[in-house]
């Protein structure tokens, strides 16, 4: 016994002699984040153990926070970056335009693709149902939807992963600008919101089941959720339709606040809230069904109803949007 006990100590011995050598050549360890990382010098066994438990609670915090979520992929993508400086690049470029020109900022709106039903109806312009997306109708509207797309777009992606926050940013705002049409077809929209709506209920959901965010965190995000649908329903403004512009006025700041388009984005992205989902439920494959059923079948139909609304007058000219060149 003694002899094979011997043994063993002198086999230990050499293989840790042997790990310190190879480590020196690069053969890996484990940074102090609990990532291994293959040309890193090898650790000492303390700090090796160190890395382990980072790395477990690490795994740990992503399993809890994507409890039902079926185990997305947590992987950060830039689209959340890219898509904000888009929004912003093209509200600088048309508010240029609109400084050195002669072209009124609602022309130009207009002229870029902002939503409007009587072109999509007859003139089958139907990027009308996704540009608005990058559009806004003036630095207080810019400013609210980019500080929710900062906070919740960022968030969401990278718990989410890529494909599938695209998909419901996208789909929000088709469903947001579909109900838009149906509701107010003569009426001219421009914004991110609906796809803002869209995250509402995917971020609720994230809320709930996230037991690693404190309370002061999880209080900041539903806080600036109550003040947009307050905004939403409470708020007031002006429209294109009502009234001159009156002097001294800018132009961007007569808009309206388009609550169809929001409630379709918000509805759209229940819908997809829903099928993302892994609900401990019995009948939760049930669920899946219903919402993917209603989500096509609602956007389907408003798409083919808007489109085949002739109740709506047929637009001769771009004079109702801009008369104040």
């Amino acid at each position: 016994m003694s002899n094979v006990r011997n043994f063993r100590d002198i086999e230990t011995n050499s293989n840790s002699t042997n790990n310190e050598s190879r480590g020196s050549f690069g053969m890996g360890g484990y940074n102090q984040n609990g990532k291994y990382n293959p040309w890193m010098k090898q650790q000492a066994p303390q700090q090796q153990r160190q890395g382990y438990s980072q790395l477990d609670v690490q795994n740990q915090q992503q399993s809890s926070s994507s409890n039902i979520l079926g185990g997305m992929n947590l992987t950060w993508k830039c689209f959340s970056a890219i898509n904000l400086i888009l929004v912003w690049l093209v509200f600088l470029i048309l508010k240029a335009i609109a400084a050195f020109t002669e072209n009124s900022y609602i022309c130009l709106l207009f002229n870029s693709g902002a939503q409007f039903q009587p072109s999509i109806t007859y003139n089958y312009e139907f990027h009308r149902y996704f540009v608005p997306i990058y559009l806004h109708g003036g630095f207080p509207h810019i400013l609210s939807n980019s500080f929710g797309l900062f906070f919740y777009a960022f968030t969401l992606e990278k718990q989410f992963g890529l494909k599938k926050f695209v998909l419901l940013y996208i789909l929000s705002g088709f469903g947001g600008n579909l109900f838009s049409g149906f509701n107010q077809p003569e009426q001219m929209s421009v914004g991110a919101s609906s796809s803002l709506f869209g995250m509402f209920p995917l971020m609720i959901l994230y809320l709930l089941e996230n037991q690693s965010m404190n309370k002061n965190q999880k209080l900041f995000y539903v806080v600036y959720i109550l003040i947009m649908i307050f905004a939403n329903f409470f708020g007031s403004s002006s429209s294109p339709d009502q009234g001159v512009k009156k002097e001294n006025q800018d132009e961007s700041d007569i808009r309206i606040i388009d609550t169809a388009a929001h409630l379709g984005g918000f509805l759209t992205g229940l819908c997809i809230t829903i099928i993302y989902s892994q609900m401990q439920h019995p009948k939760s494959k049930y669920f899946k069904i219903a919402a993917c059923a209603a989500l096509i079948l609602g956007l389907g139909f408003l798409l083919i109803y808007n489109q085949l609304n002739f109740s709506i007058k047929k637009p001769t000219s771009m004079q109702r949007y801009c008369a104040w060149q």
